[in-house]
């Protein structure tokens, strides 16, 4: 299982947390920079991976409580639909 940690609290907006997700995970070139888009590559047939989401509680006050929301409910739906998926969210 390939493991790959995201800093959220090194982010500000919605996009700068799905350029980070962009940046580090083997997504397809035309990844869409939104929930939706997330959703269906993280449900996409790929090796397994473990997304681990640290500093969330910062990310929460800075992108917004709502949005962390349902970016969690968006990995973690996607966790139950893929096999290979693990996600994991940390406060700090």
């Amino acid at each position: 299982m390939t493991e790959y940690i995201f800093p959220t609290d090194t982010c500000f907006t919605p996009d700068d947390l799905h350029e980070l997700i962009a940046a580090k995970l083997p997504l397809p070139a035309c990844y869409g920079g939104n929930l939706d888009a997330l959703y269906d590559v993280l449900t996409e047939p790929h090796p397994p991976w473990k997304l681990t989401f640290t500093g969330c509680k910062t990310a929460s006050a800075v992108i917004g409580a709502r949005y962390m929301r349902a970016f969690r409910k968006c990995c973690e739906d996607a966790a139950q639909e893929s096999e290979g998926l693990t996600v994991v969210f940390t406060e700090s």
